[in-house]
């Protein structure tokens, strides 16, 4: 078993794409206090959607420090929603076969939560040491960094040279 834990959050614009983001379990302690600490609009959570131009800017260059590696696995554009989420969930968990990641943490999207659990399930059957769960990003400060990564990878220019050094591998589904 690994000691990596995974967070993934998700962009739909120009096509699907998640943010998998890998962090040393050593390391998730500080980067999730590094985190919880930026100055946000909503108090229980950031989302870079909605923040300011400057909050975005002070994240990724918190994030760029961080010791993480992330990956970016795409979808063709042509694909619906709910289709390319299946794609990109069973890429995660074939992922995961591969690397053993000690715990896998999507953000929650109430929508798509029991398709998810059902194809990792699937996926995922001959490895119950793989803990996988779906939370609220208010739960976990370390979702905002893939939120963050897939924001700014989607956003391109400028934003995404801030965190490309971070993402090793782009994959597609």
């Amino acid at each position: 078993m690994g000691t990596e834990h995974w967070f993934i959050d998700e962009v739909k614009q120009r096509g699907f794409t998640f943010a998998v983001v890998a962090l040393d379990a050593q390391d998730v302690g500080w980067c999730r206090t590094a985190m919880s600490k930026l100055p946000r609009k909503r108090p229980s959570a950031l989302h870079f959607s909605h923040e300011l131009s400057g909050t975005r800017s002070l994240a990724l260059r918190t994030i760029a420090k961080m010791p993480l590696q992330a990956t970016l696995i795409e979808t063709p554009k042509k694909l619906l929603d709910l289709h390319a989420r299946e794609r990109a969930v069973r890429k995660v968990a074939q992922l995961a076969m591969d690397e053993l990641p000690r715990r896998i943490v999507f953000e929650l999207d109430e929508s798509t939560v029991k398709h998810d659990k059902r194809w990792l399930s699937s996926e995922l059957a001959r490895y119950p040491e793989i803990d996988y769960q779906h939370l609220y990003r208010q739960a976990d400060a370390l979702l905002w960094i893939a939120d963050g990564i897939a924001w700014a990878d989607n956003r391109g220019g400028s934003v995404r040279k801030i965190i490309e050094h971070l993402i090793v591998r782009v994959i597609e589904a």
